[in-house]
């Protein structure tokens, strides 16, 4: 699936940002023969939305053989989660995505919550 929003430069830095590696065999590729795949299903990024998350770097070989001989959905977001740190950030800069920064809610009762946290035995004092 072609990919219009991308200038070729920015294409060019997303598939460097994935360390000129398919994504789907894992081998090293020249830039030259990597190709971005939308995720089907995948909306268009929309503000707040982070692009990374809907594309994945394939050489042919693999964009083809995901075309043909489809590779679902799901299987194709569990690549893009097993995505390393650095390579989700590099890609996150080249597409300009900026998270929003989180602001914790201000009505919550911490020492109610923590007691909480025990009744449900999701903390444990000194492995007991």
């Amino acid at each position: 699936m072609e990919l219009p929003d991308l200038r070729p430069e920015k294409r060019i830095r997303v598939i460097i940002a994935a360390e000129s590696t398919c994504e789907l065999c894992r081998e090293y590729t020249p830039v030259s023969l990597l190709e971005l795949h939308r995720i089907p299903g995948s909306p268009k990024t929309r503000n707040g939305d982070d692009p990374q998350k809907s594309i994945l770097v394939l050489c042919c070989a693999c964009h083809e053989h995901v075309h043909v001989l489809p590779l679902s959905r799901k299987r194709q977001r569990t690549i893009v989660r097993k995505r390393g740190f650095e390579v989700r950030r590099d890609m996150r800069k080249v597409l300009g995505y900026k998270p929003k920064p989180y602001l914790p809610p201000d009505n919550i009762d911490l020492a109610r919550h923590y007691d909480s946290l025990f009744e449900l035995g999701s903390l444990v004092l000194n492995g007991t």
